[in-house]
């Protein structure tokens, strides 16, 4: 064994602690596994040693040893996933660096390699799900609850050819069990007290003649939470899944084709979230907000301000400090600079954002280079109801065909899902505003490939894809009655038309929002054997996708059917004419109508060299380029025009007639985005060491054109910008080995960096948007600025706030992170086998927030986990497992995000987060028939 100083340890711990280099440390923790990894290799006796099982995977649309394919994959084994108990994808990511699945406030973002899409129904995704061959294209799939798996693959980097369906980024295969030709039956349970939580898994496989084989797969899920609801006084996210799934597997005698059907159903119910307010801070400046310029009423008829200043239009902003001291609706005496916490505490008891006092529980963050110590209460919310309610039906057929020269391969998919979820979305305990959303959707894909057979100078794949979707998308915000919103309003126009803002309570704005594609495309892959050592793939995909889209925002009561009242108020307005008014000023929100249709034409192709240096070693170059399709925002509250506005009646109104005015505080929203592309070079190594060991590593070289980001707008909704130009780069090491007859070890590390080459329209932070009304010069932001614009069609000036994060990173990317998992078995008796596993999972610092706020940044951090499992080893009939995961209780936040209405009414800088999963222990039983 290697012989390390005595105090090696100890010292270096020291050494880390005294110089407060946590990062350093961790780098070079993440070094000196590797070069232990591959010491250990060295030294290890080789007459103890296991030959490693083969991996086999399919990412090539054959099944092919992981050591031969040229892309870089990560595989997990259905047997990794049942002992981890990793349940949903996001809980995948721990152990695939450079692979990122997060919720977020009213979405889903999926990463690899930095590339990913942004929060915004209307997305396709860059990075792809195909389960059992169908293509999950929708973001909340993602969600999805998964077990019962043969293998689960993450292939990273562009996947244009074989898969296709905008899959850029790269893609992740799922591959369920496949029923068996012999019986097999088993339940397997697991008891989590921490967090309440309960699984029972039960499957029953086996032959129901000569000629089928069948598979039952049943799975409920049930969690009490970790982050505590002071409001509601009970732990969250509640969850409840059941999944049921029954597959057939039918061969004729003849042998003429074989077809599996797989029939699953799946519910996964969520009450309440796992978010907490990570950061509350005054803001200390002393400007002057649009209020104060816009106190004269300019609706309705009425007069137009006669001070206004055009710079401010369609600014965010914020109450004056001195008016907020003084006004009525504060009742508590917090002097210039008010939290959002305090701002709220007139109208009720505000648990959430409390003043926070320092404990154990504090997370550290990177501020300005220097580590800092805020004190968030991580593993705690002040909240009203959350729910999301998920219903999900896939039918899967697949007909393999064996001929004389290939195989022929069928695959017919139907998939629908629908889920109704309600926010509490200014992510406070205050009744401020709600946000209900639901969607529905329906697939339907057929895809032909013929798969020629091997072994002549060019093997191939040729195919044909068809896909015909339909998405509806409806949600509405709506402002609670008597809420801290409602009193402020009334205080922001008390000098105007107060009556505008009791016109606005219970009132929402539905949305409406469809779109209905299609897909036609085909594609073919070609391997030329130029000797045995020496091969060149061709890989050709030519698309054409057909879009309709529809989006409408109106006016209404709560629900959603009484009209809004025509009766005038003194003022001489209307309560349409109020609502308008107010929603636009504090929440950016207008109604209109747009629609449109796109049609794209696009080819993808990628080109492989393979060279193998030795049976043992191949290297292989690649270059590859791909295209995610344009689309329609379903998230942008405003028109992208002059002339979808929409009057009460539904009917258009022309904002360029004199005779009607742009909305005060307008801001341009969006509606159609464009495609983005993607050109991505590899290099890289497959080599295996005897039976021992396999090292795979990559080099990947990513450049990236109109990357569609969704932004959010400060208010309550996002906006979808192609972001100009970005490079991603970075080495990545996948590595087995087999140490002795009893320990084996596997390493996935992985470096990375993000630059954003032309990004000029970002999101500015909310420290930025509060200095731009300081009167100290000295303090004004440096990337974000004041951008005039114009409505469009017209010459009316706006002044939108952007950040040029230009040579900035991107969300979620770290500079390194890695996954360690160590096992060891043996015998305690003749009769029981003893099985222990300790994953590291490790990442640099990060940004969870899309703005990159400095403020938000997650310090790297490393997550342990272990399980140790006792075995029947005579007839395999049972098996008991003791699991710890981050046993060392690390606090992490996932995702990051400014508080809707905190900058732009308020004038804090308040933030909250997701907060994933903390320090639990579970009991794992498995009973096999």
């Amino acid at each position: 064994m290697l012989d390390y100083p005595k105090n090696y340890n100890k010292a270096y711990k020291m050494l880390c602690n005294s110089l407060n280099h946590k990062k350093l440390c961790r780098y070079k923790t993440c070094l000196a596994i590797f070069c232990s990894f591959l010491s250990l290799l060295l030294i290890a006796p080789l007459s103890y040693s296991q030959v490693l099982e083969e991996i086999i995977v399919t990412s090539q649309k054959r099944a092919e040893s992981l050591q031969d394919v040229s892309v870089s994959v990560t595989a997990l084994s259905g047997e990794k996933l049942a002992d981890g108990a990793i349940a949903r994808l996001e809980e995948v990511t721990a152990f695939v660096p450079n692979f990122t699945l997060t919720e977020t406030g009213i979405g889903t973002n999926i990463y690899i390699r930095g590339i990913g899409s942004g929060i915004n129904q209307g997305f396709e995704q860059s990075v792809g799900m195909y389960y059992d061959g169908i293509y999950y294209g929708r973001a909340q799939l993602a969600r999805s609850p998964i077990f019962d798996l043969e293998r689960l693959e993450v292939l990273k980097g562009p996947q244009v050819t074989l898969f296709g369906n905008n899959s850029i980024g790269g893609a992740v295969s799922l591959n369920s069990a496949k029923p068996t030709d012999y019986f097999e039956g088993s339940a397997k349970a697991l008891y989590s007290p921490g967090h309440g939580e309960e699984e029972l898994n039960l499957i029953l496989s086996g032959p129901v003649n000569d000629n089928l084989n069948a598979r039952l797969a049943i799975r409920k899920y049930d969690m009490e939470g970790y982050v505590f609801n002071e409001n509601r006084n009970r732990k969250e996210p509640q969850r409840d899944y059941l999944t049921s799934r029954l597959s057939f597997q039918f061969f004729p005698e003849n042998g003429a084709f074989e077809a599996n059907l797989k029939l699953e159903h799946s519910t996964f119910d969520v009450e309440g979230r796992q978010i907490a307010i990570i950061r509350d801070e005054p803001t200390n400046f002393r400007g002057t907000s649009q209020y104060a310029l816009v106190r004269q009423p300019r609706f309705g008829g009425n007069p137009s301000a006669t001070n206004q200043d055009p710079s401010n239009l369609g600014y965010p902003n914020w109450l004056d400090l001195a008016e907020l001291a003084n006004g009525n609706f504060v009742i508590n005496d917090f002097g210039e600079a008010p939290n959002l916490a305090q701002i709220y505490s007139s109208a009720i008891d505000y648990p959430n954002l409390a003043t926070p006092t320092y404990d154990d529980d504090l997370i550290y963050q990177s501020l300005n280079g220097q580590d800092v110590a805020f004190p968030y209460q991580l593993e705690r919310r002040g909240s009203n109801k959350d729910f999301s309610k998920n219903s999900i039906d896939n039918a899967t057929l697949n007909i393999d065909i064996p001929l004389e020269e290939g195989d022929l391969k069928l695959i017919t998919g139907y998939l629908d899902y629908n889920y109704d979820e309600l926010c509490d979305c200014d992510f406070t305990g205050a009744d401020l505003i709600e946000y209900e959303s639901n969607e529905s959707y329906e697939q339907f894909s057929q895809e032909i490939r013929y798969t020629s057979s091997t072994g002549d100078f060019v093997d191939y794949i040729i195919g044909a894809y068809y896909q015909k979707d339909s998405l509806e998308f409806n949600d509405y915000v709506v402002v609670l009655d008597e809420s801290a919103l409602e009193e402020t309003l009334t205080f922001i126009f008390s000098q105007t038309d107060p009556d505008k803002v009791d016109d606005l309570v219970g009132v929402s704005v539905p949305r409406e929002f469809n779109v209905d594609s299609e897909l036609i495309a085909g594609f073919g892959q070609a391997t030329f054997h130029f000797s045995d050592a020496t091969r060149l793939m061709l890989g050709l995909r030519e698309s054409k996708v057909t879009k309709h889209g529809f989006r409408e925002l109106t006016y209404k009561q709560q629900d959603l059917v009484t009209p809004l009242d025509d009766t005038l108020d003194q003022f001489g307005n209307s309560q349409y004419d109020s609502v308008s008014f107010v929603f636009d000023a504090a929440l950016t929100v207008n109604a209109h109508r747009s629609s449109s249709k796109r049609v794209e034409k696009r080819t993808s192709w990628a080109i492989i060299l393979e060279q193998d240096l030795n049976e043992d070693n191949m290297v292989y170059l690649s270059a590859v380029k791909g295209f995610k399709g344009g689309g329609f925002d379903t998230r942008s509250n405003n028109p992208d025009n002059a002339f979808d506005f929409i009057d009460r009646d539904g009917n258009k109104i022309d904002m360029l007639d004199p005779a009607n005015n742009i909305p005060t505080f307008y801001s341009p929203g969006t509606f159609e985005f464009e495609d983005e592309e993607a050109l991505a070079y590899e290099l890289g190594l497959k080599s295996r060491i005897g039976d021992r060991a396999e090292i795979n590593v990559a080099y990947f070289y990513t450049d990236i054109k109109g990357l569609q980001l969704s932004i959010f707008d400060g208010g309550v909704g996002f906006n979808v910008s192609n972001a100009g130009h970005a490079v991603t780069q970075g080495v990545e090491i996948e590595s087995r080995i087999s140490l002795t007859e009893h320990w084996f070890m596997n390493a996935s590390l992985a470096w990375m960096e993000f630059d954003y080459k032309d990004y000029k329209d970002g999101l500015c932070t909310s420290s930025d948007i509060l200095s731009f009304e300081d009167d100290d010069p000295t303090t004004q932001p440096i990337n974000c600025t004041k951008v005039q614009t114009f409505v469009p069609g017209t010459t009316t000036p706006i002044f939108i706030p952007q950040a040029d994060l230009t040579g900035s990173t991107n969300q979620y990317v770290a500079s390194y992170a890695g996954s360690v998992t160590v096992e060891y078995q043996n015998n305690l008796t003749d009769k029981l086998l003893f099985k222990g596993s300790l994953d590291v999972n490790f990442t640099d610092e990060y940004s969870p927030a899309q703005n990159l706020d400095p403020d938000l940044q997650q310090d790297g951090y490393e997550i342990y986990n272990i399980r140790l499992a006792i075995i029947d080893d005579i007839d395999d009939k049972w098996e008991v497992a003791l699991m710890g995961r981050n046993i060392t209780d690390e606090k992490i936040v996932s995702y990051a995000n400014d508080v809707p209405l905190a900058t732009g009414i308020f004038g804090t800088k308040t933030s909250y987060g997701f907060i994933q999963r903390t320090e639990s222990w579970a009991i794992q039983a498995k009973y096999n028939f």
